[in-house]
């Protein structure tokens, strides 16, 4: 912001605009990639948010950003959009290459931030873009290469957005998984004053950063146990299973208020997570047939963006009465969606 030279609330204007462009274009893009040859939507995605990512870097201004970013945000829907299906196909079914996908986003993740902070420091933080713009720039061409199940050119070239979104099968499944993701987002507002919660039982900010440290790099190595574990047990039970962790991990928050012990126990299990997540992306696939795949994620994700939004606001204003509140009500939200899981085929 001090590089560019704009105030906190329009850079929050900014991140506000892209969010609800990339939940406006979640559904139509849906729509064109269950249509469509995937591998153009991927590749043309990323090809675009790479040299946009780039772009940023010689950012002067407020228009400027404020065209970016939300243009940065709507390709990478529709990147994302395009690619889950990609990987439920390309697998053949099977959970491990979610495990990979997350064991490297983890990675990624982790590495990238001690990257970006050391140029930042050295350098400029716009220069952090070029860092991020340039692999994704390199990486879209050869997914064009990348074999898969051809499509009817009529199918290509033929789409209707309300005629598709009425004939997609599955729609009682669909309808639990948007108000299962849609309970956790909300629940998950209250995440953002963890670090309150924290420090109010006596954790330095330095501590409670080193458990969120600690956390990530678990992740990475547990999402390929989770890619494993996908392809042995019965994926619904893994649906269920990431919902356990995420109600535990709520209610140990809350209790953590009467004994600080239960706080960084309550990462622990958070961190096993992504043991459940590979075989929930996977269930989530196997439940939707190869044309309304894209769809079934796009209207799920709408929903969890929508809930997510409004969630934050919602755990602001709980915790300005008492910062127990939100907490229990995440917990609650969160054994609500749970007891939803287990009604899934």
């Amino acid at each position: 912001m001090r590089e560019v030279g704009i105030s906190a609330v329009l850079y929050g204007l900014v991140v506000s605009a892209s969010g609800a462009l990339s939940t406006a274009v979640r559904i139509p893009a849906s729509v064109i990639a269950d249509r469509a040859d995937r591998r153009i939507l991927l590749a043309t995605g990323l090809l675009f948010q790479g040299v946009l990512i780039t772009l940023i870097s010689l950012v002067k201004g407020f228009v400027e950003l404020f065209i970016l970013l939300p243009a940065i945000s709507a390709l990478g829907t529709f990147s994302y959009i395009a690619a889950m299906p990609m990987m439920a196909e390309a697998g053949r079914g099977r959970g491990m290459p979610f495990g990979i996908m997350h064991s490297f986003g983890y990675t990624a993740g982790f590495l990238g931030a001690g990257i970006s902070a050391f140029i930042s420091e050295e350098y400029r933080l716009s220069r952090t873009f070029l860092l991020a713009g340039l692999p994704l720039i390199l990486i879209s061409l050869p997914i064009l290469a990348i074999k898969v199940q051809g499509i009817k050119e009529e199918e290509r070239t033929r789409f209707s957005l309300f005629k598709d979104l009425r004939e997609m099968r599955n729609k009682s499944v669909l309808l639990r998984f948007c108000a299962i993701k849609s309970l956790d987002a909300f629940a998950f507002g209250s995440a953002s004053f963890i670090p309150m919660l924290g420090s109010s039982i006596g954790f330095s900010y330095s501590e409670i950063f080193s458990v969120y440290s600690l956390r990530s790099g678990a992740r990475a190595i547990i999402s390929l146990a989770g890619g494993f574990v996908a392809d042995r047990i019965r994926r619904k039970w893994l649906y269920v299973g990431t919902y356990v962790i995420s109600t535990l991990y709520f209610l140990f928050l809350l209790l953590s208020k009467f004994n600080r012990f239960l706080f960084p126990l309550a990462f622990v299990v958070m961190s096993l997570n992504p043991l459940f997540v590979p075989g929930l992306l996977a269930y989530t696939m196997d439940s939707f047939p190869r044309e309304d795949r894209s769809k079934a994620i796009a209207i799920e994700g709408t929903f969890t963006s929508i809930f997510g939004t409004i969630g934050p606001s919602f755990a602001g204003i709980a915790a300005s009465k008492s910062l127990v509140i939100p907490f229990l009500s995440s917990t609650s939200l969160e054994m609500v969606a749970l007891m939803i899981t287990l009604t899934l085929p």
